[in-house]
């Protein structure tokens, strides 16, 4: 991956995660730490070029409840 798109990636990282941290705060509730370990993982996932709707694609649960914050920012 060329250095550009890392860069880009890091940035839309960092602003998923400052709105996971929004939510949690808004909320009075919630666990930060739990939504920040996994918002690399799902912005890699979400924000790279790969075809959700492809037959053949792979599947994934996040079964982390902690993480709903970070799954909410991402979307």
């Amino acid at each position: 991956m060329e250095q550009a798109r890392i860069k880009e990636l890091k940035r839309i990282s960092a602003n998923i995660k400052l709105g996971a941290l929004e939510a949690v705060f808004s909320a009075s509730s919630g666990h930060p730490g739990g939504s920040l370990s996994v918002i690399d993982v799902l912005t890699a996932i979400y924000a790279t070029d790969v075809d959700l709707k492809a037959a053949e694609r792979s599947r994934g649960v996040l079964s982390k409840g902690h993480a709903v914050p970070a799954q909410y920012a991402v979307l």
